[in-house]
C-alpha cells in the first residue's frame, strides 16, 4: 500500500502528527509508519535569489542598473536548510506516495513554506491540505487528517504569499541600494516594515527633544467627617468641568491657585454633594503571545526582545518547559481544556508556581481562555507541566512570568469596592477615590512572587448632604512632562498596535486584524536590524536613534515606505488577493513596481547628508570595495566595506603580521584597492630569513581577499 508524505513546518510539528497518527520510527530527517512518512521544513527552507544570482553585473551596485525588476522571480535553498531539503526531495523522488499533504501552519507564510519547496522538489504528486488553527493534539490531527482539502482550494492564498514575499524584494532590494548609494556607499538599508518602526523612534526622539515644559498647580483640600479625615483634589466649579485625572485638574498659574486656596480656606467648610460605591472585578489577565511576553519581560526585567525570544525558544526547544513562542494569539483551542487540567495538576506537583488548584476553574465554554474563532496560527504561550533539566536565572525568570500568567488565567476575577466622593466648599469641586479589596482573586498569585500591584485607599464613612469641616488646603508646583522614549515593551506596543499611526479607519481596521508592523516571530529581528545598522542603539532600556538614523528618515520624509498606512494598504489588498476579490495578483505587483521607480527616483534626486554621517561612524574612505563598488573604509582591525554585513570584504589590517609585518598601512590600502602592486619590505620567512616582495590585493577561493605576493 502507497504511503501519504506530510509536509510539517518544523519537527515539532511532525511530532505533533505523529502523536496523533500511531507509532513512529525516526529516520534522518523524517519519521515512517506503515501508513505515513512525515517530515518537516526547517522554516523558510527557499528564498529568493539576490540580485547577482540573475545577474553578475549586478554585485556591484550603481545606480545605472536600479531599479532592479526581474521578469521572473527565481528561488534558492538556503545554505543552512540544503541538508533537510535534499531529504525532501529525495523522499519525494524515490518514495511511493499516492499524496502529498501540506501540513505547514494555517496561514499565508506557512501556505508560502510549504509550496516554494513543494515547488522547487519538482513534486508530481496529488496535494492536499491540512488546516486547522487549533493547537494539534491527537485528536485534532485525526479529525484534520479525515477532512483534508484540495491543495487547490488554498492557490490564491500561496499567490497572495508570493505577492508579499516578491514586493518586499522589490521594494527592499530597490529602496535600500538606491539610497546607499545617495549616502555614498554606507549602507542604508529600507524595508516595508524597519523604516516605520524607525520612523516611530526617531519621531518621538524629536517630540521629546522639541518638548517645552510648562509649569502648572494643583490643590488639594483635606476634610474633617465625623468619622475620619480624607484628602480632596480639586477639579473645578460647579459651571465648568475641568478634566479629571489622576492628580486632579490643572491650574495655569500659582495666582489662581492661591486665589482657589483663599475661597475655600475661607468657608472652612464644605458639604459631600455625591458619594459612589460600586462593586467592581478586575479579569484575570489573558494568556501571553510573544510579543506581549517580551513588553512583560522588558518592563519587569529590562531584557531586550531577541533575548526574551532566545529564552522563550530554548525552554520550547532543548527543556520542553513551554508552548511553541512564535506566537500572536493569546487564546487556547476549545479542545484544550482536558490538556490545562494535566497541565494544572503537573504544575502543582512540580510546585513551580505556588497556587491553591482549588481555585482553578477549567470551563471549557469560557470564550476569554478557549475560543477557536480567536485562534491565529498557534495557540497562546502555555506551560507544558515538564522541565527537561536545569534552568538558568534567566530562563527561570521567562518560565516564571509564564507559569504565573497561565495559573492566574484560571482564577476567580479580582474583586474590590470603588468609593468616589465629591465634596463642594465655596463652589469648588473636590474628588477623592477609595478602593478597597473584597477579594484577592487572580492577584493571589503574583502576591506569593511578593508583587501587590495596589494599595488599598480606604475612605472614612460620609453621607451624601453630611457637612465636613475643611482642615487644611496645599498648593503644588508641578510640570508637564515629555512623552517617554521608547523601550522595547512601548516599541512593541505601538507595533502591535500600529493602527493608532492611521487615520483612514478602513486602513486602521486592516491593521487590527493583521496584527500591526511585523509579526511576533519578526519584530525582535527587526529591531536588532536597527541597531546593526547603526540607526538606533540601546541606552538601559531607552531605545534611542542615532545620527544615520534620524538622517534617513529626514531623506524619506512624506514617503509611503516610512508610513504605517502603507503595509495596512498592502495587506488590504493581499487580503483580496487571496479572496478572490478586488485587486489581482498582477496589478498588485504592478503597483509595487510602480513605487519601486518613484523611489528610486526619488532617492537619486533627495537632498540629503547621509555621505557626511558615514565619516562619523565609519572612518575615512580608502577606495572603492573590489566586491560591490561601494566604499572601502578604515575601520580599527581593518579596511573594510561600508555596506557591511550586506557586503562581507575587508582586508585586515595585521594579515602579514605572520612574516613580520605588524600593520597594512593607509597608504598601501588605498594602492591596493586602486589596483597597484605595493612593495613590501621586513618580511621574515618561517625560517627567520628576511625578504622583500611585491603584493597585489587578489581573491582567494577559500579564503577571500587577501595580499599576494607577486614574483
Amino acid at each position: 500500500m502507497s504511503k501519504t508524505l506530510i509536509l510539517a513546518e518544523k519537527p515539532s510539528q511532525a511530532r505533533d502528527y505523529a502523536r496523533g497518527l500511531g507509532s513512529f520510527q525516526r529516520r534522518d530527517g523524517y519519521l515512517e509508519n506503515g501508513r505515513y512518512i512525515i517530515t518537516w521544513a526547517i522554516g523558510h527552507l527557499v528564498e529568493l535569489k539576490e540580485p547577482h544570482e540573475y545577474d553578475a553585473r549586478l554585485k556591484k551596485w550603481l545606480a545605472a542598473d536600479l531599479p532592479i525588476l526581474p521578469e521572473q522571480f527565481r528561488y534558492r535553498v538556503t545554505e543552512s536548510g540544503a541538508k533537510q531539503f535534499k531529504v525532501i526531495k529525495q523522499l519525494l523522488q524515490h518514495q511511493d506516495f499516492s499524496r502529498v499533504v501540506i501540513g505547514s501552519d494555517a496561514g499565508r507564510e506557512g501556505e508560502l513554506i510549504a509550496r516554494l519547496i513543494l515547488g522547487l522538489a519538482r513534486n508530481r504528486k496529488p496535494m492536499f491540505r491540512f488546516w486547522s488553527s487549533k493547537a494539534l493534539s491527537p485528536e485534532v490531527v485525526r479529525d484534520g487528517m479525515a477532512k483534508l482539502r484540495p491543495a487547490s482550494d488554498f492557490d490564491r492564498l500561496y499567490r497572495s504569499a508570493l505577492c508579499r514575499q516578491q514586493a518586499d524584494w522589490l521594494i527592499g532590494i530597490n529602496a535600500t541600494r538606491a539610497y546607499t548609494l545617495r549616502a555614498g556607499g554606507e549602507l542604508h538599508s529600507l524595508g516595508r516594515v524597519q523604516t516605520p518602526v524607525l520612523a516611530l523612534i526617531v519621531a518621538r526622539h524629536h517630540e521629546i527633544d522639541q518638548f517645552r515644559p510648562e509649569d502648572y498647580w494643583t490643590l488639594c483640600a483635606t476634610f474633617a467627617a465625623a468619622k475620619g479625615t480624607y484628602l480632596g483634589q480639586w477639579i473645578g466649579d460647579e459651571e465648568v468641568e475641568s478634566k479629571e485625572n489622576k492628580e486632579g485638574a490643572r491650574i495655569p498659574s500659582q495666582a489662581r491657585a492661591e486665589e482657589l486656596a483663599r475661597i475655600v480656606e475661607e468657608a472652612g467648610s464644605g458639604t459631600v454633594a455625591e458619594l459612589r460605591k460600586q462593586k467592581k472585578q478586575d479579569l484575570p489577565p489573558l494568556l501571553f503571545s510573544l510579543t506581549t511576553l517580551q513588553i512583560e519581560a522588558n518592563r519587569k526585567f529590562s531584557f531586550a526582545a531577541d533575548k526574551t525570544l532566545r529564552l522563550a525558544q530554548s525552554l520550547y526547544e532543548e527543556k520542553k518547559a513551554l508552548s511553541y513562542p512564535r506566537t500572536e494569539s493569546q487564546h487556547l483551542g476549545e479542545e484544550q481544556a482536558r490538556e490545562v487540567q494535566g497541565i494544572l495538576d503537573r504544575l502543582e506537583q512540580m510546585q513551580a508556581v505556588p497556587f491553591s488548584r482549588q481555585c482553578c476553574n477549567v470551563n471549557p465554554r469560557n470564550r476569554r481562555i478557549f475560543n477557536d474563532a480567536k485562534l491565529t496560527d498557534h495557540h497562546a504561550l502555555m506551560p507544558t507541566g515538564r522541565i527537561d533539566g536545569s534552568l538558568s536565572a534567566d530562563e527561570k525568570k521567562i518560565f516564571d512570568l509564564v507559569a504565573r500568567r497561565f495559573v492566574a488565567a484560571f482564577y476567580p476575577a479580582h474583586e474590590y469596592e470603588a468609593t468616589r466622593i465629591i465634596t463642594i466648599a465655596s463652589g469648588q469641586r473636590f474628588r477623592s477615590n477609595g478602593r478597597v479589596r473584597l477579594k484577592a482573586g487572580w492577584k493571589e498569585v503574583y502576591e506569593t512572587a511578593g508583587n501587590k500591584d495596589e494599595k488599598d485607599q480606604s475612605l472614612p464613612a460620609v453621607a451624601e448632604g453630611e457637612n465636613v469641616q475643611l482642615t487644611e488646603t496645599s498648593v503644588d508646583k508641578k510640570q508637564t512632562r515629555p512623552p517617554s522614549p521608547y523601550t522595547d515593551a512601548s516599541i512593541l506596543k505601538d507595533m502591535e498596535n500600529a493602527r493608532k499611526f492611521v487615520t483612514e479607519e478602513r486602513l486602521k481596521q486592516v491593521l487590527k486584524e493583521t496584527a500591526g508592523l511585523g509579526t511576533p516571530a519578526t519584530r525582535a529581528e527587526i529591531l536588532k536590524t536597527l541597531e546593526r545598522r547603526e540607526y538606533i542603539k540601546r541606552q538601559g532600556k531607552v531605545l534611542v536613534p542615532l545620527e544615520k538614523g534620524i538622517a534617513l528618515i529626514a531623506a524619506v520624509k512624506g514617503e509611503r515606505i516610512a508610513d504605517p498606512a502603507y503595509t495596512a494598504l498592502w495587506e488590504q489588498q493581499l487580503d483580496e488577493i487571496a479572496r478572490g476579490g478586488g485587486v489581482t495578483g498582477e496589478v498588485f505587483l504592478e503597483r509595487v513596481k510602480q513605487y519601486t521607480r518613484a523611489i528610486v527616483e526619488k532617492a537619486a534626486s533627495a537632498q540629503i547628508q547621509l555621505a557626511c554621517t558615514s565619516r562619523k561612524l565609519s572612518g575615512e574612505v580608502v577606495g572603492s570595495c573590489p566586491e560591490c563598488g561601494r566604499e572601502v573604509v578604515d575601520r580599527p582591525k581593518s579596511y573594510s566595506c561600508s555596506g557591511y554585513p550586506e557586503c562581507k570584504f575587508a582586508l585586515w589590517k595585521n594579515s602579514l603580521a605572520r612574516l613580520g609585518k605588524k600593520q597594512i598601512t593607509l597608504n598601501q590600502a588605498k594602492n591596493l584597492l586602486a589596483g597597484k602592486e605595493i612593495p613590501l619590505k621586513g618580511l621574515k620567512s618561517k625560517n627567520g630569513d628576511k625578504f622583500e616582495a611585491k603584493g597585489k590585493l587578489v581573491k582567494d577561493e577559500r579564503f577571500g581577499w587577501q595580499v599576494e605576493f607577486v614574483s
